[in-house]
């Protein structure tokens, strides 16, 4: 359920931590200074956001801090030294390349924009020891012949984890076992047609 709250977990303790201006998911955050947390970017059930919002723990409370360039949804925080990176993302209708900049000590983001070698929606992004962030994912994006566009996505899943699908988007959430899909000849390519196209 998309709403503005947010909150502070320690251990088994909670805490209401103030809203957000904007409601939002599949946002991205990440930790900008010791008190401070960068909330970037996701979409509410009208529009992709390019709002960014600042956390102040020492206030409780949530302030803007200025506009992406693009618009734009799924995308990952990551920190090199003082400047936060947003990466990819999609902005609703095709995947981004691009990375904007927001500079944790001017609370405001840089004219500086760099590009990624290939654009990316769902990914994974990991700071190296060497300082170098390393962006992982996803898989190619395949288009139904019924017009939707699905990114598959891999990852590792507790085998415990209750799954809630949405049912507006998610018709059945089913587990196909991992040497279905190893086995020898399990993989074929077919062309099927449908309306008049042909679809692979």
């Amino acid at each position: 359920k998309m709403n503005k709250g947010s909150e502070v977990v320690r251990g088994k303790a909670c805490q209401k931590a103030g809203d957000l201006n904007d409601p939002r998911i599949r946002h991205a955050a990440c930790a900008v200074t010791p008190r401070e947390v960068l909330v970037a970017g996701g979409h509410n059930h009208s529009q992709v956001l390019s709002s960014l919002e600042l956390y102040d723990d020492t206030t409780g409370s949530w302030s803007r801090a200025g506009t992406l360039g693009t618009a734009r949804t799924g995308c990952k925080v990551a920190m090199d030294r003082t400047d936060a990176l947003i990466i990819g993302g999609t902005n609703g209708t095709q995947e981004l390349d691009s990375v904007e900049v927001f500079s944790a000590d001017a609370k405001a983001m840089k004219q500086t924009t760099y590009k990624l070698v290939t654009a990316r929606n769902g990914h994974t992004v990991s700071k190296l020891n060497d300082g170098r962030v390393l962006v992982v994912g996803v898989l190619d994006d395949c288009a139904t012949a019924t017009g939707f566009l699905v990114t598959p996505v891999l990852g590792l899943v507790d085998p415990d984890a209750t799954l809630e699908r949405d049912p507006t988007e998610v018709d059945e959430v089913f587990e196909v076992p991992l040497k279905a899909f190893q086995a020898p000849g399990a993989h074929e390519l077919v062309t099927v047609e449908y309306r008049g196209k042909s679809y692979r």
